[in-house]
């Protein structure tokens, strides 16, 4: 069955969260990404992201556009996050593996 929240349903679409984690993470500015589906009242779920950016660094001027553009070179228009938060670190286990159920639940209350 593998794990509940690998994949985002966006408007009837299937997303793995690994797709557009290493779509962010392919800009030299970002560190680390972790993804989660937030509830969405036409589309079923939306993607948001939490981002870790290299210390002092931001990219552009605009790092949150500029992190948009990129998913939608990588992937497509419906993959492209439409919150992205900008964090310090993660929730993390500990092997190292990002806590997503940990950051949805903070993000949903």
């Amino acid at each position: 069955m593998g794990r509940a929240d690998d994949v985002v349903k966006v408007a009837g679409n299937r997303i793995a969260t690994a797709e557009v984690e290493c779509a962010l993470v392919s800009y030299e500015a970002v560190v680390e990404a972790a993804v989660i589906g937030k509830p969405h009242p036409t589309a079923g779920e939306q993607i948001k992201t939490f981002v870790i950016f290299k210390q002092g660094e931001q990219g552009s001027p605009d790092p949150i556009k500029r992190l948009q553009d990129i998913v939608l070179q990588e992937l497509e228009k419906i993959a492209v996050p439409r919150e992205i938060e900008i964090v310090p670190s993660l929730p993390k286990t500990r092997s190292g593996k990002i806590r997503r159920r940990v950051l949805k639940a903070k993000e949903l209350g």
